[in-house]
């Protein structure tokens, strides 16, 4: 029964096993149960399931089907149904294997429109280390029962929480890195006094009287080299307490409020993967029953794999657009208003565009994209 309903269907299915044994308490002693059985066990058991006949064949039929095999060759419409029911059953075992999917990847979301990551305002403001992100992750896993509210309120409250930082990360890193560019410097000074010096000690007393100039000049460089080093020891020791003190603000602020922000980090994140799954539905959605807002301006979904790649990816930008702005894109772009919506208006037209020119029906649509370079002009790249 499972391999009929399955192998018929048309539109993409989800087959939800329980692992857990059935409550049988009254049958144990007649019938025992395992109660331990693993999902991977479940599976395993279901494919065994799903792979056996179940039809009873008649005796004459078995008897057939013997002579069938020892005396003649099979029919080839009959060898073409065993196959193709051979391959079919297959499928379903591989299907069992690897977690639900849809026929194809959803296109990528348009560029205009595209949102930063979750966690790149808290990367660009604190930074995060490995152990922070794991941190963040595991809290994220414990947020799927939560309602979609107390999620975008959490992540609100996690730009309030970020502005309490005291000093700027790009600043903070730009001293690290300052410091360890002088103490550099500082240690080539250093050397070089130290050149200096074995040079003087190299010409001997009697240089005061036989090498008058020469051991003027290494005195002089002596002296440079003294200058710059004791400079550079002044600039460096003034450095290295504005690291501290940023190091130390840093470690306080993170003992008082790291675990909040790992909660509120965690919040935004899996706020941001389900907005991305819910996308990944309307898409998915938009495939297989086209909306009367996209047939109107790409026609049908075509069947050839090329056309209906790029059908699906000028729907997926429609879509895009819609969600970003609250309405389809109109024939006329405006000159005024939001520079992301300017930018999306043309890469819809131009994907609409181009699913139109590579649809195997070249469908007269309702509503054609504009001619960008004839009707609009170049002044849209300005």
């Amino acid at each position: 029964m499972a391999y009929t309903a399955l192998s018929r269907a048309r539109d993409p299915v989800s087959v939800h096993l329980a692992a857990k044994a059935p409550d049988r308490t009254d049958r144990a002693e007649i019938a025992p149960v395992r109660s331990d059985r693993t999902g991977e066990e479940a599976i395993t058991a279901m494919r065994a399931a799903m792979g056996r006949r179940e039809r009873e064949e008649l005796a004459v039929d078995q008897v057939e089907r013997q002579q069938a095999l020892t005396e003649r060759a099979p029919v080839a419409g009959e060898a073409a149904a065993e196959a193709i029911e051979r391959a079919q059953r297959r499928q379903l075992s591989l299907d069992l294997d690897s977690p639900s999917r849809a026929d194809h990847p959803v296109p990528e979301a348009l560029p205009a429109v595209r949102e930063p990551a979750p966690l790149w305002t808290v990367e660009h403001n604190i930074g995060l280390d490995a152990t922070a992100r794991q941190a963040i992750e595991r809290a994220r896993n414990t947020l799927g029962g939560r309602p979609q509210e107390e999620l975008a309120a959490r992540a609100e409250r996690l730009d309030a929480l970020l502005k309490t930082f005291l000093h700027q990360r790009v600043e903070a890193a730009r001293r690290v890195d300052e410091l360890t560019r002088l103490r550099a410097d500082q240690g080539d000074a250093h050397e070089r006094i130290g050149e200096q010096r074995a040079r003087l000690d190299h010409l001997g007393p009697l240089s005061r009287l036989t090498g008058r100039r020469e051991r003027e000049l290494i005195e002089h460089a002596l002296a440079t080299c003294a200058d710059r080093a004791e400079e550079l020891d002044e600039q460096v020791r003034l450095l290295e307490h504005h690291v501290d003190v940023d190091r130390h603000e840093r470690a306080a602020w993170f003992d008082e409020h790291g675990g909040e922000l790992v909660q509120l980090a965690a919040a935004n994140l899996e706020m941001h993967d389900r907005e991305l799954k819910a996308r990944e539905r309307r898409i998915d959605d938009i495939r297989r029953d086209p909306p009367e807002w996209v047939t109107d301006r790409l026609g049908p979904r075509p069947d050839e794999p090329v056309a209906r790649e790029h059908w699906d990816r000028a729907a997926a930008h429609l879509d895009d657009y819609r969600q970003a702005f609250g309405h389809p894109p109109n024939n006329e772009r405006s000159g005024r208003g939001d520079y992301r919506e300017r930018d999306a208006w043309k890469q819809v037209h131009e994907a609409t565009t181009k699913a139109l020119e590579v649809h195997p029906e070249r469908p007269l649509v309702p509503h054609p994209p504009p001619q960008l370079q004839r009707d609009i002009g170049l002044g849209l790249d300005l």
